[in-house]
């Protein structure tokens, strides 16, 4: 993406994605799986007393080679 494209889309093409929460996961905290492994596990974030957030973004258009 050049500079003028960068621009473009922060001034004119944001969105605010809603979501009902996500994933992140700890790298220093490993545990084991049930097969052995030793695995991060997952933890899910979300407002507790709301029933979205919303995130923050930017779109764009994207044409593949074949023009789709």
């Amino acid at each position: 993406m050049r500079t003028g494209e960068r621009l473009q889309s922060m001034q004119c093409m944001r969105c605010l994605m809603p979501v009902r929460g996500w994933y992140e996961w700890n790298e220093n905290d490993l545990v084991r799986s049930d097969s052995g492994r030793q695995v991060k596990p997952p933890y899910y974030i979300s407002a507790p007393n709301a029933d979205a957030i919303a995130f923050a973004g930017l779109w764009a258009v994207w044409t593949g080679q074949d023009g789709s």
